[in-house]
C-alpha cells in the first residue's frame, strides 16, 4: 500500500482515473477497475498517441509500451535462429539419440488392457514365462548338440581303436603264416 500513496487529486482522463505516487509513477485505473503503474515518460507517449479520443471525450485504455520486450524477443529468436543453424548437425546428432532412446523404452509398461484404434489388437508385452521357456529350450539344444557331437567324437575314436587292433591283428596273422608256411 505505501507504493499506492497518490500525491494531489484524480484526474478523469479518457475514462480512466489517472493518480500521481510519491514514487514518479503514474497510477492509472480503467473502467473495470484494473490498474496499470506507468512511468511519466510511458503517460506522455499514451496522452500524445491518443491526444484526438482525450479531445472528443471518448474513453480509451492506457497500454503500456511493450517495445523493449519486442526488441529483447526479437534478438533472442535471431540468436536462436543462427546458433541452430551453426549446431544443426550436433542438434541432429542429439536428437536422434533422444528418439533412438525413447523408441527403446516399452510405453505400454503401465497400460495393460489397452486395445489400440485401428487393429483391436493388444499391445506386446514382455513375458516373464515365455522368455525362461525360451532360454531353457536354448539351453537344451545346446546341451544336445554337445551330447551329439561328444558321442561322435567317442565313435570316432573307438573306430580308431579297432582299426588299429584289427591292423595288429592282420599282421600278426600274416606273420604266422609266413613263418608256420616255411616251417613246414
Amino acid at each position: 500500500m505505501a507504493d499506492y500513496m497518490t500525491i494531489g487529486p484524480a484526474l478523469a482522463v479518457g475514462g480512466n482515473k489517472v493518480e500521481m505516487l510519491q514514487t514518479g509513477k503514474i497510477l492509472v485505473t480503467n473502467p473495470e477497475g484494473k490498474t496499470k503503474t506507468l512511468t511519466q515518460d510511458e503517460f506522455k507517449k499514451q496522452v500524445v498517441k491518443n491526444a484526438d479520443k482525450i479531445q472528443s471525450g471518448e474513453d480509451f485504455e492506457f497500454k503500456k509500451d511493450r517495445k523493449a520486450l519486442k526488441i529483447t524477443g526479437l534478438v533472442l529468436g535471431a540468436a536462436a535462429l543462427v546458433t541452430g543453424v551453426i549446431y544443426r548437425k550436433d542438434i541432429m546428432k542429439f536428437l536422434t539419440k533422444l528418439s533412438k532412446r525413447n523408441k527403446n523404452k516399452n510405453t505400454f509398461a503401465e497400460e495393460k488392457n489397452i486395445r489400440t484404434v485401428f487393429s483391436n489388437e493388444r499391445p506386446k508385452q514382455n513375458n516373464y514365462l515365455e522368455e525362461k521357456t525360451a532360454r531353457t529350450t536354448l539351453a537344451l539344444k545346446e546341451q544336445i548338440i554337445a551330447n551329439d557331437a561328444n558321442f561322435k567324437i567317442d565313435y570316432i575314436e573307438k573306430l580308431k581303436k579297432n582299426e588299429k587292433g584289427a591292423v595288429h591283428h592282420n599282421k600278426q596273422n600274416m606273420y604266422e603264416k609266413l613263418f608256420n608256411s616255411n616251417v613246414d
